[in-house]
């Protein structure tokens, strides 16, 4: 609180890691006058984490006389080391040696650097992959960041959208993909069917990633599907028979995939089918019929009936006639 006494009085915060402060920042409001007590604040950036600070606040009149307020402290929360990597396998163009990835977001004392101005933010290639990874010394608390190609703005995993999330309450790694991850994914259709061997059945399957990413026309740089099969009505992720589903068209913001599930299996039986998508090197997703994830209850795998061939039986009536047995 400042009460200027009638003055006019610009508004400041001394602070430091003692009472000899060594740090100055402009409050808000910068200026007050009257003589009503006025709430003033600031926030201050680059602090060191699990550190007591004094501070206090001050005025100055427009005739130069100076105000202090009482001394008083804080202390900041402590910090943890956060490991951030990025798969850059799904970057369209992207080229190591030549490309350069930055981090970027509100951290202490970096709140939103501009790819390029802060060396700090450089992430470096791990190896000869395509992973890059940087660590910081954050504050515990929630952050807000994203990866940049190259310096400048314009080079953003994406254009819009929301911002990734981290929540750092101790030592961490966080494992990302550029451009996010695949956050619905379904099998769209059949749900069942029957088929004789050999014929045709197609599958189709369908994957979303938000941000942009999967909506415009065409196949999803780096976005991959599988339709795969078993004779078991278990959890897809412990199968082992996956056929390829090539990208097969735009269905509103999601990319659709089809697959011949039929002429891939050569005997007959029942079969439970199911999808699986990798966006990048990150893990496996898998889809059910026909609302989202796979989880056995609300989306479930599809089931397939192969039948084999039906039997047809020959009469044959052999005719007998003139026969003679001639014996040397």
């Amino acid at each position: 609180m400042v009460n200027a006494a009638n003055y006019d009085v610009n508004t400041y915060y001394d602070y430091g890691t003692s009472n000899s402060y060594g740090y100055t920042v402009a409050a808000s409001p910068s200026s007050v006058s009257g003589s009503l007590n006025t709430a003033i604040s600031a926030n201050l950036s680059g602090l060191l984490p699990s550190t007591v600070y004094h501070y206090r606040a001050r005025g100055l009149t427009t005739s130069g006389l100076t105000m202090y307020g009482e001394d008083m402290t804080f202390t900041t929360s402590e910090a943890s080391i956060v490991t951030m990597n990025v798969d850059m396998s799904t970057a369209a163009g992207f080229t190591p040696g030549s490309d350069q990835v930055y981090l970027a977001g509100n951290f202490p004392g970096a709140v939103w650097n501009e790819p390029g101005t802060n060396p700090a933010l450089l992430m470096t290639q791990v190896g000869t992959t395509l992973t890059y990874t940087i660590a910081l010394v954050l504050p515990n608390g929630t952050y807000e960041y994203k990866y940049f190609k190259n310096a400048g703005w314009g080079g953003g995993e994406y254009t819009g959208g929301s911002n990734r999330l981290a929540s750092v309450s101790g030592n961490t790694t966080i494992n990302d993909t550029w451009g996010g991850s695949i956050n619905w994914a379904n099998l769209q259709w059949p749900g069942t069917g029957s088929i004789n061997i050999g014929d045709a059945y197609d599958v189709y399957a369908q994957a979303y990633i938000p941000n942009g990413i999967t909506s415009p026309a065409g196949a999803t740089y780096g976005l991959q599907a599988w339709i795969g099969y078993s004779t078991t009505n278990s959890d897809p992720n412990t199968w082992t028979n996956w056929v390829s589903a090539p990208f097969f068209g735009q269905s509103g913001d999601n990319d659709e995939f089809k697959a011949d599930l039929g002429t891939a299996i050569t005997s007959a039986g029942t079969y439970y089918y199911a999808t699986r998508f990798q966006f990048g090197n990150s893990s496996y997703v898998y889809g059910g019929f026909n609302g989202g994830f796979w989880n056995g209850t609300t989306n479930i795998s599809g089931i397939l009936t192969i039948n084999a061939p039906a039997t047809k039986t020959l009469n044959l009536k052999l005719f007998l006639e003139g026969l003679r047995l001639v014996v040397d």
